[in-house]
């Protein structure tokens, strides 16, 4: 049986982005370089290829600078590392604690996340593969595409039945940057000068000029819109339906006219991913990784494009304004980076289908982006679809559906959705369940067994009293380490409980222990503590003791019981992910008749 998207990615183009495969001897400087493609990858890295023994020796002077990597040597450890005892690790810990709360020179806004990309239909489990009714849905806090992306890719090219999608942030430069990438999405051109135009505006710090001139196309149309439609009705531009206020649009304009040059951006990003005293943090968050993929992320972090390590970056000279202020401020802060908001093993699993070289997880993640990007743009086209954007509080839109205010739009009080996605909304630190759940409760599709409200909680164990490792007893502190290292046997650790304290600082570890730990107990007192049943109850609605769409947790089988652990396939996947495996998904569904 096929679950999730995979349906959907056997029908996508195994075409791949023609600049994964030129010889690494490609010379930035000049437009002497090998044009061949490359096939022989350097053995020791791993992280270029070449289309020949030549190109290999000629080039051999430029890569020694990558291939010789300070970060690819095996035995280098953080500074926290080399200190010393247990003590010290302690102090820099605290150390390490101190720079998590730093902020860096930046804006700290999360246009991308910094949890992997998800399909939210699971037509298997639901409404069946071949499906072909209307569908409503809703993403009220989107953030970036990604969920989005996927989430139509889970079609079939087949689909005939009319698509209707809510799409809302109250973040502006996320609302804008979102705009853009679908307006360049919908518009005119070939496929392929689309998706690559979309993934440099939506992922990297330049573009080059042609690509850049699309952006341009798709901003001067859209002020061509902006004037020609009446007040109080959504501005149209293709499937997409703008509702939008006029603050929006200055901000658009003025980010657009930012005097922001290609050094200038380079400097911003840099300054915001390398400042000096996050120094620890960078070490700690690159600590899991091995060497070569140490020298990939790198890579990004310095120049800010998503391309394959051995791609000529030769005229990308153009600044993506969109990813800065209309100061020239990098936007977000120097935790979001694109490698984390994708499925890391779909992404490893792109590049080897492709043939990208084994150690580049940037250009691996290149390739994953665009084909789900291709996927997508074909569907935009071929289906009949309307995506109504909004930049609102996320309670305040809700109650403007249910009261009619969009009179002059398709957006009615009748408007009902399949899918309600609320993200992280419903943490407690944020809105919480009860209040996201009786906004947007009652716009769920009850015509439809199947419709579903989805959401994320993150935070939620800082509200729970042994909702994660930390706060459980040293019992089960041990018994967690035993199952933790019969599973995963990581080199010279120990199974003391005061050795696993020195251990935590080790991020494998401490992902791995609250992998492990069952927190199920906490997660179900603390829902009884918000009254979630008794809330869902009174629309009709129920917390799903099953699940349909997603897992509980992050790795959990779909199909398991609230205990059920993240399942992994080998000792190594544990060191991919980003996130640390507290969070949790709920889905609310309709209750039985």
């Amino acid at each position: 049986m096929e679950t999730n998207n995979e349906a959907a990615k056997s029908d996508q183009s195994s075409q791949s982005a023609t600049i994964t495969f030129k010889c690494a001897n490609h010379k930035d400087s000049d437009s002497n370089g090998c044009k061949n493609k490359g096939h022989i990858y350097c053995t020791r890295c791993n992280l270029v290829s070449y289309c020949s023994g030549a190109c290999i020796k000629d080039h051999s002077h430029t890569h020694k600078s990558i291939c010789n990597h300070p970060l690819s040597k095996a035995e280098l450890m953080p500074d926290w590392k080399q200190e010393g005892d247990g003590d010290s690790l302690r102090v820099e810990a605290k150390k390490l604690k101190s720079c998590h709360d730093f902020l860096p020179p930046a804006l700290g806004n999360y246009l991308w996340g910094n949890v992997p990309a998800t399909p939210l239909l699971n037509l298997a489990n639901n409404e069946g593969t071949n499906v072909q009714k209307d569908l409503g849905l809703a993403f009220p806090a989107v953030g970036g595409l990604r969920n989005l992306i996927e989430t139509i890719n889970e079609l079939p090219l087949s689909y005939g039945g009319t698509l209707t999608i809510l799409l809302n942030d109250d973040n502006a430069f996320c609302t804008i940057l979102n705009m853009l990438v679908l307006q360049v999405l919908c518009g005119p051109g070939e496929e392929e000068e689309k998706v690559e135009t979309a993934l440099h505006l939506g992922w990297s710090i330049l573009m080059p000029q042609r690509l850049w001139a699309n952006v341009q196309r798709a901003y001067l149309s859209l002020l061509t819109s902006l004037l020609s439609t009446e007040e109080g009705v959504p501005i149209t531009i293709g499937p997409l339906k703008l509702y939008l206020d006029f603050q929006i649009f200055e901000l658009i304009k003025d980010m657009y006219q930012s005097p922001l040059t290609r050094d200038g951006a380079i400097k911003a990003f840099q300054s915001a991913l390398m400042v000096k005293d996050r120094e620890e943090f960078r070490q700690w968050n690159m600590a899991r990784l091995k060497p070569f993929h140490k020298v990939s992320l790198a890579h990004y972090r310095e120049c800010g494009l998503l391309l394959p390590l051995s791609a000529s970056m030769s005229g990308f000279n153009v600044p993506n304004k969109f990813l800065f202020d209309k100061e020239g401020k990098w936007l977000q802060n120097d935790a979001d980076l694109p490698l984390y908001c994708w499925s890391i093993d779909d992404t490893l699993a792109r590049g080897s289908e492709v043939g990208v070289p084994s150690n580049d997880l940037f250009g691996a993640l290149h390739q994953l982006i665009f084909q789900r990007l291709q996927g997508f743009c074909k569907r935009l086209s071929d289906f009949k679809i309307s995506i109504h954007m909004f930049h609102q509080d996320i309670l305040e839109l809700a109650d403007d559906i249910a009261q009619n205010r969009f009179k002059a739009s398709e957006m009615s009080s009748a408007q009902r959705f399949d899918r309600i996605e609320v993200s992280n909304t419903i943490d407690l630190d944020i809105l919480g369940i009860g209040r996201v759940l009786k906004a947007w409760g009652p716009l769920l599709d009850l015509t439809n067994p199947h419709a579903a409200l989805v959401g994320l909680l993150m935070s939620w164990f800082n509200h729970a009293e042994r909702g994660s490792f930390e706060k459980a007893t040293d019992a089960e502190k041990l018994q967690i380490v035993e199952r933790l290292m019969a599973a995963h046997p990581f080199k010279d650790f120990g199974t003391e409980l005061d050795e696993l304290q020195h251990l935590r600082y080790e991020s494998n570890v401490q992902k791995a222990t609250e992998a492990y730990y069952d927190n199920s107990l906490a997660f179900q007192e603390l829902l009884g503590s918000q009254n979630v049943a008794a809330t869902a109850d009174s629309l009709g609605l129920q917390l799903r003791e099953e699940h349909k769409i997603l897992p509980r947790r992050m790795h959990a089988p779909l199909i398991g019981s609230t205990e059920s652990l993240p399942v992994f396939k080998n000792s190594q996947d544990l060191y991919h992910y980003s996130y640390n495996f507290l969070e949790r998904y709920i889905e609310v569904g309709l209750a039985p008749a």
